[in-house]
Order: C-alpha cells, then sequence, then structure tokens
C-alpha cells in the first residue's frame, strides 16, 4: 500500500503541474493577438515545467509497477510494458534536456524561453 501512495502522490503532482500548464495556456490563448513575449514565455515555463515531471514520473512510476505487482506484471498477454515504451518514445520527440535548458536559464538568470524548434 506504501508503493501505492508513493505512486498517488507522484501522479497527484503532475495533474496539478499539467492544471497549472493548461490554466496558463488558455489564459494566454484568450488573449489572441494581444499576447506578448512575455505572457508566451510563462506559457513555455509551465508546459516545459508539466512535461518534464509527467515524464520522469511516469518512467519512474512505469518501471517501479512491475516491482510491486512481481513477476505476474511481465506477462505478455497484460501487455503492461506497453506503457514504459509508449512514454519513453513520446520523451525522445521532445529531448527533456532542451527543456531542462530553458528551465535553468529561468531559474537562474530569469530569462523566458524563446521560440524554437522543441517548442
Amino acid at each position: 500500500m506504501r508503493h501505492y501512495g508513493e505512486f498517488w502522490v507522484e501522479l497527484e503532482s503532475v495533474r496539478l503541474l499539467a492544471a497549472r500548464a493548461v490554466q496558463i495556456f488558455d489564459e494566454a490563448w484568450a488573449r489572441g493577438a494581444s499576447l506578448d513575449e512575455t505572457a508566451r514565455g510563462h506559457v513555455a515555463v509551465a508546459v516545459a515545467t508539466a512535461k518534464v515531471a509527467a515524464m520522469r514520473v511516469g518512467l519512474d512510476l512505469s518501471t517501479r509497477l512491475f516491482e510491486v505487482a512481481g513477476a505476474r506484471a511481465t506477462h505478455g498477454a497484460l501487455r503492461l510494458d506497453r506503457f514504459w515504451r509508449n512514454l519513453r518514445t513520446q520523451t525522445l520527440h521532445d529531448p527533456v534536456d532542451y527543456k531542462l535548458q530553458e528551465l535553468g536559464e529561468w531559474a537562474v538568470n530569469d530569462e523566458l524561453p524563446t521560440p524554437s524548434f522543441y517548442s
């Protein structure tokens, strides 16, 4: 039960970060053509934060799920491995290292992300 409690806390933290990113995005979207560079940067920070957290928690949780459920969780018919594989593949399409670099610039230098290939 302790492990499931940890899973819950981790998932809830990602849900809250994602909800915050959605709220900030919706507010920016509502501004339409009046959206400025600063507001766009705040959206990028919120989305990047949620993405990094979701990737880290998702990979960790899907790995630990097998430890908690035991050998029966590896049974091919359950196909639980697809969650880890799909999440891992998704993280490669938009590398987290770029998001972490942008978040570091924001946290240390108060520099908002600028649009790029990985934005």
